[in-house]
């Protein structure tokens, strides 16, 4: 029960994540405008935030509407893992942008088309992005059951602490969060 609830959360933490890390790295990644380096570094910071702070920001925001434990939790894992996402796809992104974006502007088709366009043509780097970010919410699930369900949400319990059985599950969704992370990495190696 507990091992089907925490992929269920690292699923819809991750699904979350890639959403929204895409959504934020168009901009980034295409776009050029004033303050650019500046929202960039603040993607970049976002991703070392503690879990425990994010944690605290979810709990404080959503306390008042008191929504289901596992709702806290995916909203968690996706603060996480969204700034991985919204990085490594804006790089990528930009990267595209560099080779094929003056050759697809002269060709005048519309925003739109080009930016379709480019995203194809990294679709495989964005893909990676998106596996990263869930591995990143499989990491942070993982931390959770080690931990007794004692983290990322301050006291929102997913498991009681000491269950064996969580320990060992906690613990191969933490190793299969490094093999997701180090598969990303070797794909990855030497680009930019």
């Amino acid at each position: 029960m507990v091992g089907s609830i925490t992929l269920m959360v690292a699923g819809l933490g991750g699904a979350l994540a890639a959403a929204l890390g895409l959504l934020l790295a168009l901009p980034l990644g295409f776009a050029r405008f004033p303050g650019r380096g500046l929202l960039l570094s603040a993607v970049e910071a976002w991703r070392g935030m503690p879990s425990v702070v994010i944690g605290l920001v979810v709990l404080g925001v959503a306390e008042p509407a008191r929504p289901p434990t596992v709702l806290l939790l995916a909203a968690a894992q996706a603060l996480l893992a969204t700034p991985l996402v919204a990085s490594l796809a804006a790089r990528a992104l930009g990267r595209a942008r560099a080779a094929y974006g003056q050759a697809l502007y002269l060709t005048g088709i519309g925003v739109v088309q080009r930016g379709w366009l480019l995203a194809g043509a990294c679709r495989t780097a964005l893909l990676r992005a998106c596996v990263a970010g869930f591995a990143r919410a499989l990491g942070a699930a993982g931390a959770v059951l080690v931990l007794g369900g004692r983290t990322l949400a301050a006291q929102i319990a997913v498991a009681p602490p000491g269950d064996r059985a969580t320990l060992a599950l906690g613990l191969a969704l933490a190793g299969a969060s490094l093999v997701l992370s180090g598969l990303v990495m070797l794909l990855t190696e030497g680009e930019g």
